[in-house]
């Protein structure tokens, strides 16, 4: 595939990718440099994300050891190692996450929005974290805008969405996806989209890495066509 696509052409043309067209930028590498190339990515990017575990949990309060312990947790786990070493690109999600998650802590809001607009293009399922995102930028003030009865309590809580840090945020990460959606749109058309994103919706794939469904999926293999 990557010959083909370095060629100009579309990485669709495999029918097995069902990814943004920006992971395959990313990997072209691959045929420039080293055939290995994208798994030293996604080792460096698994490693990325155990450094990034121990700087969000050291600007929480955490002491070192706690911290390293904690991180290592993900660094020493078998589970990411495998998944990272034998070529899959889940550790730049997770970093893209992660990096997202230190910038918040930190309150560097720009990056923040960037990196998570990112992270979502890439795959569409971090946006299920866009809720307790925006709950965790709310501020004291619109927090306080909840302490009534009824619906004024309810009123409270729609209100405490309400403010510029949260508004910065979802522009910036809306105006992230939409300008790398719209952009592999023009250059790929419904395919880019289909793959990319409304394939996920319909998908039954026994062999998944984390579904949480595999087994019943697996049982029932025989009686609905996998797709």
């Amino acid at each position: 595939m990557w010959e083909t696509f370095a060629q100009g052409e579309s990485p669709y043309n495999r029918s097995t990718y069902r990814y943004t067209p920006l992971l395959a930028w990313l990997l072209t590498p691959n045929i420039y440099l080293s055939t290995v190339f994208g798994k030293i990515l996604f080792i460096v990017c698994d490693v990325l994300s155990g450094l990034l575990i121990y700087r969000i949990l050291r600007l929480q309060g955490l002491g070192s050891q706690t911290a390293r312990r904690v991180s290592s947790l993900w660094l020493l786990n078998p589970l990411p190692m495998g998944v990272s070493s034998r070529g899959n690109a889940e550790s730049i999600l997770a970093a893209l996450v992660l990096g997202t998650l230190l910038c918040m802590e930190g309150r560097h809001l720009t990056w923040a929005a960037i990196l998570y607009g990112l992270s979502v293009h890439m795959k569409i399922y971090p946006i299920t974290y866009a809720l307790p995102m925006a709950l965790s930028l709310r501020t004291p003030e619109t927090r306080a805008a909840e302490d009534k009865r009824g619906w004024r309590r309810f009123i409270g809580f729609i209100g405490s969405f309400l403010n510029a840090e949260l508004f910065l945020f979802a522009s910036v990460a809306g105006g992230v996806f939409c300008i790398l959606t719209a952009l592999f749109y023009y250059m790929y058309g419904w395919e880019f989209l289909h793959e990319t994103y409304l394939y996920h919706l319909t998908r039954r794939d026994i062999r998944h890495n984390f579904s949480p469904y595999f087994y019943m999926l697996y049982l029932t293999a025989g009686i609905h066509p996998i797709r």
